[in-house]
């Protein structure tokens, strides 16, 4: 059963473009999200935890890979989509949390074919709708 739940759209680290973009993550993330990603994650802070998240709503998993002697660190990801506002129509998305984060624990990045902030009109601080596919590996 999928979980939605509202966020705020906040500034990043500016780190998303630079490892959607290692041929590595470019691989998986083409794979899992069935097109090519946009070069950069929309990070939104969330009510409670992604760990809060993981316990009522199970992710897939892709774990720490090690090619040619460097690790590339895993991470947990649900199918998904996301709005602006109720009303408005959906865009589907992975919602993604690297294993490791700098980001506080209430942050989830969001990857999607389009330049969300673009697309959706987005600033920092504006409200978001997003939905989580809880441990299914097809789009809600």
């Amino acid at each position: 059963m999928p979980f939605t739940t509202k966020g705020k759209v906040a500034s990043g680290l500016g780190e998303g473009r630079k490892y959607i973009s290692l041929p590595i993550y470019y691989i998986l993330l083409t794979e899992i999200l069935g097109s090519n990603p946009f070069l950069g994650t929309l990070n939104i802070e969330m009510p409670a935890s992604f760990r809060d998240v993981i316990r009522s709503c199970t992710p897939s998993q892709i774990k720490n890979v090690v090619m040619e002697g460097r690790e590339f660190g895993g991470f947990y990801y649900w199918l998904g989509r996301i709005r602006k506002q109720r009303g408005s129509s959906w865009i589907k998305c992975l919602l993604v949390r690297p294993h490791k984060s700098r980001h506080s624990d209430n942050v989830i990045e969001v990857v999607a074919e389009v330049d969300l902030r673009r697309t959706l009109d987005l600033r920092d601080g504006d409200i978001v709708e997003v939905t989580f596919n809880c441990g299914e590996d097809s789009w809600c």
